[in-house]
């Protein structure tokens, strides 16, 4: 779960009191990208967000002119800057870092929860997560298998029907494209912040590392965005690499 943080001050702004102008301002701030990233072929930078007067007023229940009018509030009190097209508008929140929780604190204490819960739970990951390694090896020795006996018909035909699916399966969630597995494991479409973290991913980790993260959660049943993101950062900062995930190390 990511946090922004609210200046206990804040009943003091000046804008506290105007309208839904308190509602628009804490929007921004939660809609606010976290790290540059790239939506629908526009460059964003951390603390900017793109929206539409249409569709923000929609979602807060106001006129399309109080969201104008908002914007060139927060504008007069320097507390965002603007670039508009004639489709959408990208705002700047000038001190965006000032409203942000310190992530190592953050890290350290997901960081040492993810740890703990690994720890408690190995015996369970290492019963119900079958590798890559495992699954080749399934499929080597019922391939050596049929190829040796005389008749061509298996004796066992439930068993090769069953190591013929796991395989697929395992082959399609390394194989499927990396946006399209996680709309199909979460079951839903993905929100813009989730497409932005994961094109991130996308430059910081391996391919085959996004997809263990994943996995990793699914085991958990923690089909969050987030909860992927400390996986894959405690990953990083203990050197953990694809091969010891698929040597069953965690």
């Amino acid at each position: 779960m990511a946090f922004v943080k609210i200046d206990k001050d804040l009943p003091n702004w000046q804008w506290f009191n105007k309208d839904h102008m308190l509602q628009f301002w804490i929007y921004l701030l939660c809609k606010a990208t976290y790290k540059d990233c790239c939506v629908g072929g526009v460059e964003l930078k951390k603390g900017q967000v793109i929206i539409g007067r249409k569709k923000i007023a929609e979602k807060l229940e106001i006129s399309e002119q109080n969201v104008k009018t908002y914007i060139r509030r927060l504008k007069n009190s320097g507390e965002i800057t603007t670039k508009s097209t004639n489709k959408f508008t990208i705002i700047t929140i000038v001190k965006w870092e000032d409203y942000q929780v310190i992530p190592k604190i953050i890290n350290q204490q997901t960081n040492h929860q993810i740890n703990q819960q690994l720890t408690n739970n190995q015996p369970t990951i290492n019963q119900q997560l079958t590798t890559i390694k495992e699954i080749k090896e399934q499929k080597e020795v019922k391939e050596s298998f049929i190829k040796d006996i005389e008749s061509p018909i298996s004796p066992f035909p439930d068993v090769e029907k069953y190591l013929d699916e796991k395989t697929s399966e395992v082959n399609d969630f390394y194989t499927t494209p990396l946006f399209d597995i996680f709309e199909s494991e979460f079951a839903r479409p993905l929100s813009q912040k989730e497409v932005c973290m994961i094109s991130q991913w996308t430059s910081e980790y391996e391919d085959k590392m996004i997809r263990y993260a994943l996995r990793e959660a699914l085991v958990y049943d923690k089909r969050n965005i987030d909860y992927i993101d400390r996986v894959l950062w405690n990953w990083k900062e203990r050197n953990f690499t694809c091969e010891q995930y698929e040597e069953g190390k965690r």
